[in-house]
């Protein structure tokens, strides 16, 4: 996988999703299984 960084910022209707779910709905070429793994390995950061 390519290593990349991305910006995003979560809307009043998306806030109560699951991040693995938001992450893979807003990235086109990302899984929710890549998604929870990136998540898993700490490479999403929350406000910062």
């Amino acid at each position: 996988m390519k290593l990349a960084i991305h910006h995003l910022q979560v809307s009043s209707e998306t806030s109560r999703q699951r991040l693995d779910q938001y992450l893979a709905q807003s990235l086109i070429d990302l899984s929710r299984t890549q998604a929870k793994k990136i998540i898993d390995l700490g490479g999403v950061h929350i406000n910062g």
